[in-house]
């Protein structure tokens, strides 16, 4: 795709915090247009991940707040991401597990595209057998 940005996370921590006073102007402009679809964007997986950890970790921001905001944000018109669902996906089981945001990406990827997902991790693998038990998916077990 031509003309796709990829906002990195100091960009998108700027534009949520306001902190960055002289950049402030420039990340709402951006991201106004990526909101009303004038401008297409892809927000990286690892992109989001580091900004669920940073706003998580150093900002004390609670999950709900983070995920609706998150989720709000994916939803913007401009965002062209292949993966969007299985992201927003994400949010919400990090919204409703005590897990990193990364082990909710994997699940996320595993429930919405039907990857495998191979862990060692016993409270991932009992949420993926969760959901293979729904459907006639498997996800093999690493013991």
């Amino acid at each position: 795709m031509k003309n796709v940005w990829l906002p990195d996370a100091n960009v998108l921590l700027c534009y949520l915090l306001r902190d960055i006073p002289d950049k402030v102007a420039v990340t709402e402009d951006f991201f106004e247009k990526v909101r009303s679809g004038s401008r297409q964007a892809i927000l990286h997986e690892g992109v989001l991940a580091e900004v669920v950890f940073i706003l998580q970790r150093h900002y004390g921001v609670p999950r709900a707040r983070l995920v609706e905001t998150l989720i709000e944000l994916l939803r913007y018109k401009g965002f062209v991401n292949n993966d969007r669902e299985a992201l927003i996906c994400a949010l919400q089981i990090f919204a409703e597990q005590s897990l990193d945001f990364v082990d909710c990406i994997l699940i996320a990827h595993n429930r919405c595209n039907k990857h495998q997902v191979l862990t060692f991790d016993n409270k991932i693998q009992k949420l993926l057998d969760s959901a293979a038990s729904a459907s006639p998916h498997r996800t093999p077990h690493a013991s």
